[in-house]
């Protein structure tokens, strides 16, 4: 026996958390469908002063029929406070024949906002049902009587449609609506009761989000119907007012936004993937999305933990996050004003991480996370193949010269994860046009 032993070192490993940190609870997942089976067009026509209220607006109800959205109800709103003669031209307009399927009713619905609120817009939701609009905060506070700071710090704010509750017992939720950059935001119906609906978080779908994420680009509705081989919108000056054009040219523009609607879809259900249009945010989204259906993420994160010896979930790291998440796309892919809108976001994550780095932000050519480059709907996205040196180099710097905290284990897992994505394009057949 040896009688003079030598101490060694011990290691502990130990679990921190912030104090007075509440945990996170884990994430609601849906088990809705990935379309909705009903969805509520809506498109709003608004004064042209600096308030932009609500003059009326249009709206389509449609079902889910063999890969379209198909209308089988179709309205106009006018707002509350209209004048009387302006109604009258509303309802005189809708005297014509509704645009849908046969069968259907063929009246054109005419309420009120409170009308509309109350009854065909809380059915929809209810009914699970998707609300679509090209520009969803825009025409959601449109309707909205009532708005208010979201009751959680730093998550937006919050609108309804509905004024105060008769039922204080059965009150009915808000619509929550958080940033994200400069063109894009989360929304959520909030609070309420839960009894009251058949999707707890609702479900509203942005146009304009969603062609992002496909095609990588921001553009109005005309650059994304003719993006999508679509008739354009009418040429039209908005005048503010309630006439005949203004009324045709609000009801012409819901009629294209659901057919663009069925356009985006086409071309999104060419992906294998589970993931709801209304998560996809931008194109980092979507190949986050192949990544997991392949589940290489997962497999990325064991091996950096048994070659390092340690337990860590990289994603959750906020920092990490920021690098290889959604807001490398507006960080580095994206114009001036949606960088710095999303380093406005991320900041105060990475300031609390300590890391203290100087960042830039600006924008790069090298159109690396855009998916479906030919504009080809269906088949694998063409991305992440020719520009992914481009890709690692740019990560590279992002972990040496931004001081992200990034180890060489961690460097080399999301170069692994670049590489998992140039997989998916050379392992799955070529689509047909």
């Amino acid at each position: 026996m040896n009688s003079n032993p030598e101490l060694a070192p011990i290691f502990v490993r130990v679990y921190s958390r912030v104090r007075n940190e509440k945990a996170r609870k884990e994430q609601w997942k849906s088990n809705d469908p990935k379309w909705a089976n009903f969805a509520l067009v809506l498109d709003s026509e608004t004064t042209i002063d600096i308030r932009q209220d609500l003059t009326f607006l249009w709206w389509r109800f449609c079902e889910l029929k063999d890969g379209n959205y198909v209308c089988q109800q179709e309205g106009v709103v006018y707002n509350d406070h209209l004048d009387k003669e302006s109604v009258a031209r509303i309802r005189s307009y809708a005297r014509k024949p509704a645009d849908v399927e046969d069968g259907c009713p063929e009246e054109i619905q005419v309420n009120s906002r409170t009308e509309f609120a109350n009854r065909h817009f809380w059915e929809a939701i209810r009914a699970g049902a998707a609300i679509v609009c090209f520009n969803s905060p825009f025409d959601l506070s449109r309707l909205a009587v009532r708005s208010r700071p979201a009751k959680l710090k730093n998550t937006g704010w919050s609108v309804t449609p509905w004024p105060e509750e008769a039922d204080p017992f059965k009150p009915k939720p808000w619509i929550r609506i958080k940033p994200k950059d400069s063109r894009s935001a989360f929304i959520n119906l909030v609070g309420g009761d839960s009894s009251l609906r058949v999707v707890y978080a609702g479900r509203f779908l942005d146009l304009s989000v969603l062609g992002w994420a496909l095609r990588n680009q921001h553009m109005d509705l005309n650059g994304f119907l003719k993006s999508f081989g679509l008739k354009s919108k009418a040429k039209h000056e908005p005048t503010g007012l309630v006439t005949e054009a203004e009324l045709k040219y609000g009801q012409l523009d819901t009629e294209r936004t659901v057919e663009l609607l069925n356009a985006m879809k086409h071309e999104y259900d060419g992906f294998p993937l589970e993931l709801h249009p209304e998560q996809a945010m931008s194109a980092a989204s979507i190949t986050k999305a192949f990544l997991e259906e392949m589940r290489i993420t997962k497999s990325l994160e064991l091996a950096g933990n048994v070659a390092t010896g340690t337990n860590t979930n990289y994603s959750a790291n906020p920092v990490i996050g920021a690098v290889t998440g959604n807001s490398i796309n507006a960080f580095f892919f994206g114009n001036s004003t949606d960088a710095a809108g999303t380093m406005g976001v991320e900041a105060p994550n990475i300031v609390a991480q300590g890391m203290g780095a100087a960042t830039t932000y600006g924008r790069r050519t090298t159109d690396i996370m855009s998916l479906n480059l030919a504009g080809i709907p269906g088949g694998p996205p063409q991305a992440l193949t020719q520009a992914s040196s481009e890709a690692k180099g740019v990560l590279g710097s992002i972990g040496e010269g931004l001081s992200f905290g990034l180890s060489f284990v961690e460097r080399t897992a999301v170069d692994a994860a670049f590489t998992g994505a140039e997989v998916i394009n050379c392992a799955a057949p070529p689509s047909t046009p």
